[in-house]
């Protein structure tokens, strides 16, 4: 983490002091409901317009880093036993674009859920 234009940082700082704030609210807010920091969780001592790469786990939808983009370095880590309801709530109830990555041992059981999304809707593949 650091200025942008040094060859070796991976990480650069946020837009400005509101963006951290904001990111330091929802990672506090998702604490606060039960969820687990892996990494990071708090803003750097390298200016005020940086925070820290953050990992969450034990995330869930009572908590607000569900359903609102926090444009900072934090990943909410969701975890499900059933693909179903997963792929059928999350477009219909959030108002953000937002960006959902499945990891798993079958490819096949996502693909049913993204072949049948229209191409012209709003988060069509």
């Amino acid at each position: 983490m650091g200025l942008p234009l040094a060859h070796e940082v991976n990480l650069g700082p946020l837009i400005g002091p509101e963006a951290v704030e904001k990111a330091s609210e929802l990672v506090e807010d998702a604490v606060i409901h039960g969820a687990k920091v892996l990494t990071g969780g708090k803003s750097s001592d390298l200016g005020k317009n940086f925070y820290e790469a953050t990992v969450l786990t034990i995330v869930n939808e009572n908590m607000r880093i569900w359903g609102e983009e926090i444009f900072g370095p934090v990943v909410p880590l969701f975890s499900f036993s059933r693909m179903c309801p997963v792929f059928s709530a999350l477009p219909g109830e959030l108002e953000t674009g937002m960006v959902a990555v499945n990891v798993g041992s079958r490819l096949s059981k996502p693909l049913w859920w993204y072949q049948g999304i229209p191409p012209a809707s709003p988060h069509g593949p």
